[in-house]
């Protein structure tokens, strides 16, 4: 029995193979049994593809002094952006009068990974709190999630650049 998804067209009140792929992995469930699903509709490539064209666009048009400055990275002005939108993790490191806060900071970043680093008080300490980006990927968001994501850093992108995400897309394209 598969374990890939199956997509599913609805007609009416049944639920139908959205093709001969999908239909034969239906067929290699049990005929005649109940089976349980969670339906959910899938991401749609478009909003997908329009998401990362504003985060492009508006690393184009970031404000010179706004944080973060994304320093002509896309990935890293995504990660801020989730960050900001609430859609992340953080961790809290204590800070220790011995330790340089520069040596920590280092020790925290994983290579490649885009986060970000305050320093918080916590009941009277000082802890640096590194905050990553949750995934977006395809797997882990489906397209209502991932709609309210899209909106909150659309929204954070109106804020800071004073222009709304349909906008920098068309001043982008021209």
């Amino acid at each position: 029995m598969s374990a890939a998804p199956i997509f599913l067209v609805r007609h009416g009140a049944n639920l139908r193979p959205l093709d001969a792929w999908n239909a034969r992995q239906l067929q290699s469930w049990p005929e005649g049994r109940p089976l349980k699903a969670r339906l959910a509709m899938p991401r749609r490539l478009r909003n997908h593809n329009h998401f990362f064209a504003v985060i492009a666009a508006a690393a184009t048009h970031w404000p010179d002094g706004a944080e973060p400055e994304p320093e002509g990275n896309v990935e890293r002005l995504r990660a801020w952006l989730l960050i900001d939108s609430g859609y992340a993790d953080h961790i809290d490191f204590p800070v220790e009068a011995s330790d340089s806060v520069v040596a920590l900071i280092a020790r925290a970043r994983g290579e490649g990974r885009h986060q970000f680093v305050k320093a918080k008080s916590i009941g009277g300490e000082i802890v640096l709190r590194i905050y990553e980006a949750r995934s977006i990927s395809w797997d882990t968001l489906e397209e209502v999630e991932f709609r309210k994501i899209k909106e909150s850093v659309f929204a954070s992108i109106h804020a800071i650049c004073g222009v709304s995400a349909d906008d920098l897309i068309k001043e982008q394209a021209a």
